[in-house]
């Protein structure tokens, strides 16, 4: 594992089983375990302000956007974010933020509220509806893009 995937993994491990807020802070939301809480901690981390609104909204400037492609997966630390055709809500959409050992065939995730109302949790999935993500503008030098 390479310095960012270690800090990835400690996050993940401090975040994991616990209800996670929009600043990073751990406890009961007011507005539920909501999905963008876990992106927009993730961002937090690295300094860039949340981003507001559904899932599939989310937009974090001076950051790299890339769209899926059959080829292609996210970096640890990436925010992926799932269109509307998601399974579990076909109007906002959902979103996670990228562990370690993404593929083409499989995404690795830390999310909350999926099923609603449930806390962090790190998940194996497919593509299915992945619109793509973001690489938050201190993570793009390190990948190459």
């Amino acid at each position: 594992m390479n310095l960012r995937q270690v800090s990835v993994h400690k996050t993940r491990l401090r975040w994991e089983y616990h209800y996670l807020r929009m600043n990073g802070s751990i406890g009961p939301n007011p507005n539920g375990a909501q999905c963008t809480n876990v992106s927009n901690s993730a961002a937090a981390l690295l300094g860039i302000p949340a981003s507001y609104g559904d899932a599939i909204e989310l937009n974090y400037p001076g950051s790299l956007w890339v769209p899926n492609e059959p080829a292609n997966h996210p970096p640890a630390g990436a925010i992926i974010i799932f269109n509307a055709e998601y399974p579990y809500d076909t109007t906002a959409g959902h979103t996670g933020w990228a562990l370690h050992a993404c593929n083409p065939t499989e995404l690795h995730i830390l999310w909350q509220n999926d099923p609603d109302g449930s806390p962090c949790e790190a998940v194996i999935t497919d593509y299915t509806a992945c619109k793509g993500w973001w690489v938050l503008s201190s993570d793009t030098a390190e990948w190459g893009y």
